[in-house]
């Protein structure tokens, strides 16, 4: 066992940089792919929901891996890319805020700024609410992924921040959820008017199967808890 990789990684290699922008660029070319066979032409929109998308199965991974690790010897071989995952993930979660908040009001400034204004905001107070959240939380998690912060922060601390990622993705569903996208989900599997079901449908459900083996891996009697997970 000695040969396998330790479960808390605090710097990565250039190698493993590259691999986990490869696999989140792999996630959003799929995703960009599978909103065109679903009839919407390339746009920065459809780069925004993609951007979000590959960030949030990205992140899912990344947490699966903890579980996941405990059952196989395989998947602990790439717990150095799950940092590696999370951080990448993160950084275009922020991409993703600044497409919507700033960039898309200058390129659509009569389409995004007539529909995204403070009033829309305020009346769909929930989804931004959770979208709030889901930021903070994600930068707390990048910021305290780097070793300067997780020394001051000391091993317990540090441990039940980076858990707390595991509800973030909770919130990260709710906060899907609430774009109001469901309708579109009972419309599609009434009708399978299109080749495949909405994005948002995907995700939520990859993001949810990611979930499964930490569920799993909470109820069962063990004591992983020494692990560090």
């Amino acid at each position: 066992m000695s040969h396998l990789p330790p479960r808390r990684v605090f710097k990565n290699s250039l190698s493993q940089w590259i691999i986990s922008i490869a696999i989140y660029m792999a996630i959003f070319a799929f995703f960009m792919w599978y909103h065109e066979v679903r009839g919407k032409d390339y746009s920065l929109w459809t780069t925004e929901k993609c951007t979000a998308i590959a960030a949030s199965i990205t992140i899912a991974m990344a947490l699966a891996m903890g579980p996941l690790s405990r059952i196989s010897q395989r998947v602990r071989a790439w717990l150095p890319y799950r940092r590696t995952l999370g951080l990448v993930g993160g950084y275009a979660v922020l991409v993703h805020v600044v497409l919507v908040l700033f960039y898309l009001n200058t390129l659509y400034p009569d389409t995004v700024t007539s529909t995204f204004d403070l009033a829309y905001f305020l009346e769909h107070w929930f989804l931004t609410l959770t979208g709030i959240l889901s930021l903070i939380g994600y930068v707390i998690l990048m910021v305290t992924s780097y070793p300067k912060y997780s020394k001051k922060l000391g091993g317990k601390r540090w441990l039940k921040i980076q858990k707390g990622a595991y509800l973030l993705i909770a919130v990260v569903l709710v906060h899907l959820l609430s774009l109001g996208k469901v309708p579109n989900w009972f419309v599609y599997f009434d009708t399978f008017d299109k080749p495949f079901p909405p994005g948002s449908f995907a995700v939520t459900m990859i993001c949810v199967a990611l979930l499964i083996p930490k569920i799993i891996d909470k109820l069962k009697p063990s004591d992983h808890a020494k692990s560090g997970n």
